[in-house]
């Protein structure tokens, strides 16, 4: 194997009230006493990291600030490590206390990142969500703390956590302290690769993350109605119009006749949310431009998982778990807008083309005639469509002009209900069309 960006250890110690631990009042005494001095190590001045800036406005003389970067990214005071050394000495009564050492290849950082990045990334992006990782609740409910030396050929990041007060979620969802004290290979794997990913951020992620996000406001413009591919508004599409007809009315009748504003992930009707992905997926196989720039988001977020799988390797991770945290929120994102945008059109247009539904008019009767014709040739609009039915040159036409249609609609609405209920099954799209679509 290849030597990996970044090596880890970690050692813990148990709690002082554990009774398995079998420690004495001697032993006890003996590991607040190792808690205090790991401290004063680990602040140790002369293993500091020198900052440029700090040297030439004298800051390096002054005393008050100590080589230890706490939980809100500043420098710890002298009087906030004595203090730190009581509190961990007080919170290791009930919690474990974990130690741990990340080392690093000098010219691997060095080309990455500025040693005061790195310092600021740990403690605010890496080690909360290894907590998470290890099953903390609440990071607002840990202590921890680190210090970056550079008094060896390799620099190396040391620091501790503890658990303030009970945090650790259990598989019943109890909340309590952790027992166990030993990490996992896959709690290992992650804060390796976590570390990979805040080193390489600004040269490899947050560009592949920009793109991404460039690709999701490129999917965002064929939903906007301002934008003149509106991709929902296309009335050369009769299939598409038909179909989100349907949800307007459904939605309609669910809210019980009231229009108002409706979000996909409220809705707990199962047959309108499965007509709207039947749309969501229509849109997605049969529009050219928008299937292209889909296609180009689907890449960047592949992109971004080739990326996350290539740490796994580089930190010699013999059991490859990527964590997809980044592309599926970024997938949700975009899924979640495409949805709603859909919803909110539906409602809109059914608001507008209601009557539709309410009485049988020419409307009713145009629209079955532009359904069916639109189905045996695609390429036709809905003029072309109307042209050919109102006038005389087309053979064996049921209605050949509007008067015609009107005095159809008039007849028919005269019939008993029986005749009407015959004829609201016109609506129903035939079985090749369902499977089809």
């Amino acid at each position: 194997m290849s030597s990996p960006k970044v090596i880890f250890n970690c050692r813990f110690t148990h709690a002082f009230n554990r009774k398995e631990a079998h420690y004495t009042k001697k032993q006890i005494e003996g590991l607040k006493k190792k808690i205090a001095r790991k401290f004063d190590y680990f602040s140790n001045e002369e293993k500091r990291v020198m900052n440029l800036f700090e040297y030439y406005v004298g800051n390096l003389t002054k005393k008050e600030t100590m080589n230890l970067v706490i939980e809100n990214g500043t420098y710890a005071s002298p009087a906030e490590i004595e203090r730190r050394k009581k509190r961990f000495i007080r919170y290791a009564e009930k919690s474990n206390l974990w130690q741990g050492v990340i080392s690093f290849n000098n010219d691997y950082l060095t080309q990455n990142i500025t040693l005061q990045d790195l310092e600021q990334e740990v403690i605010k992006n890496v080690l909360p969500r290894f907590f998470k990782k290890m099953g903390f609740k609440d990071v607002n409910k840990m202590a921890y703390n680190l210090s970056l030396h550079t008094d060896t050929d390799n620099l190396h990041i040391h620091f501790s956590f503890i658990e303030k007060q009970p945090n650790y979620i259990y598989y019943n969802k109890k909340v309590d302290y952790r027992r166990k004290g030993e990490l996992t290979q896959e709690e290992i794997d992650f804060l390796k690769n976590e570390v990979v990913i805040a080193v390489e951020r600004n040269q490899f992620l947050s560009p592949m993350i920009t793109i991404t996000n460039d690709e999701i406001e490129k999917l965002k413009k064929h939903f906007n109605p301002k934008e003149k591919n509106f991709i929902l508004y296309d009335k050369k599409d009769l299939l598409l119009e038909e179909k989100i007809l349907r949800v307007g009315k459904l939605l309609y009748q669910e809210r019980k006749n009231k229009f108002k504003r409706i979000k996909y992930n409220s809705l707990k009707n199962e047959e309108i949310k499965s007509l709207i992905k039947d749309i969501k997926q229509y849109l997605f196989t049969s529009k050219g431009e928008f299937y292209d720039d889909y296609v180009s988001f689907k890449n960047s977020l592949n992109n971004i998982n080739n990326y996350l799988y290539n740490i796994n390797v580089d930190n010699n991770v013999t059991k490859i778990n990527i964590d997809k945290t980044i592309v599926d929120t970024k997938e949700k994102y975009a899924d979640n807008y495409i949805l709603n945008a859909i919803v909110n059109h539906a409602d809109y247009f059914f608001k507008k083309n209601s009557k539709l539904y309410h009485t049988l008019n020419e409307d009713d009767i145009l629209r079955e005639i532009f359904l069916k014709e639109y189905k045996k040739n695609k390429q036709q609009t809905r003029a072309t469509i109307l042209e050919n039915y109102l006038t005389n040159t087309v053979k064996n036409q049921k209605y050949k002009n509007r008067y015609q249609i009107r005095n159809a609609i008039r007849n028919i609405n005269n019939e008993m209900e029986e005749a009407q209920k015959e004829f609201s099954k016109l609506f129903q799209p035939d079985n090749s069309y369902s499977k089809k679509y």
